[in-house]
């Protein structure tokens, strides 16, 4: 993973972004995720503030502690802003269609995103988006590995 500059020379001198979707980064770290990441460091003495999405999880870390609910609440209200934004920007433009129930369909050519290799044997798929893995690549993930996702849950496929 390289050092990401975002384009915002301020932010960019504050934070150490980096990742692997430098794309999907930038469009998540837009004016309003960077001013909030901005009021979050206000919480430390030390203004640090640790932010990560990684596999389907959103983890917002400060050194120290927070004592009085009105600081608590506002840490949370910041933080919950910066994860609608986190979902919101991994579901754009996604249409998800529920199947009728005694349908089936026939998917030719399906790669786990986590191997790479064909899903042809020994196959699930996540409860949420129903992305296809193999067992074992799934349980070596521990959760869907399609972005955003982070469903801890498969089905069996036949």
């Amino acid at each position: 993973m390289a050092d990401i500059e975002i384009g915002s020379a301020k932010f960019d001198d504050m934070y150490v972004i980096t990742g692997n979707d430098v794309p999907a980064i930038k469009g998540f770290l837009n004016g309003e995720v960077q001013l909030a990441i901005d009021q979050l460091r206000q919480f430390s003495e030390r203004r640090g503030v640790y932010v990560s999405v990684n596999g389907g999880r959103l983890i917002i870390k400060k050194p120290g502690f927070i004592r009085d609910y009105k600081t608590l609440s506002r840490f949370v209200a910041l933080s919950l802003h910066v994860f609608d934004h986190a979902t919101q920007a991994s579901a754009e433009g996604i249409d998800f269609v529920d199947q009728p129930a005694g349908s089936s369909s026939v998917i030719e050519d399906v790669v786990c995103q986590i191997c790479g290799e064909d899903v042809k044997l020994d196959a699930v798929s996540c409860r949420s988006c129903r992305t296809p893995h193999h067992k074992d690549c799934w349980e070596y993930y521990g959760a869907c590995s399609t972005f955003g996702c982070g469903q801890k849950r498969y089905t069996s496929r036949r």
